[in-house]
């Protein structure tokens, strides 16, 4: 499903649900202003797992990243860590979080010089 919050409000009314698998996330380069990056990896996911819950979802699978922390002065890392924290706060019957430590698929967009870095590092040759 790809949408707003307004989107996946209109949806409510269509929707049931057993479990929601939420692995939504965005890079600087498409939301380069802090309040639309944190708007697409924070209030979406949790706003998701809310009508999801409230729909009848017993269980979230979330993915998130390793080093993750509420209490961050790192925006990335603060704000990941809010995401896990207020999706664990809606309750689930079961919650699974599972912290990626990057995510290396293709992308449209160049990635920046300390990914390229961390890909080559991480990959065997």
């Amino acid at each position: 499903m790809i949408g707003n919050d307004n989107s996946l409000c209109d949806l409510k009314g269509h929707m049931l649900a057993d479990e929601i698998v939420i692995a939504l996330g965005a890079t600087k380069k498409t939301s380069p202003k802090k309040a639309d990056y944190y708007k697409v990896d924070h209030d979406y996911p949790v706003l998701a797992a809310k009508i999801a819950k409230e729909k009848g979802a017993q269980s979230v699978f979330l993915l998130s990243a390793v080093g993750v922390n509420p209490n961050s002065s790192i925006f990335y890392v603060r704000t990941k860590g809010e995401t896990e924290r207020d999706i664990i706060a809606v309750n689930f019957e079961h919650t699974h979080i599972v912290r990626l430590s990057m995510i290396m698929g293709n992308r449209k967009e160049n990635r920046s010089s300390l990914e390229k870095i961390l890909i080559k590092s991480m990959v065997c040759t």
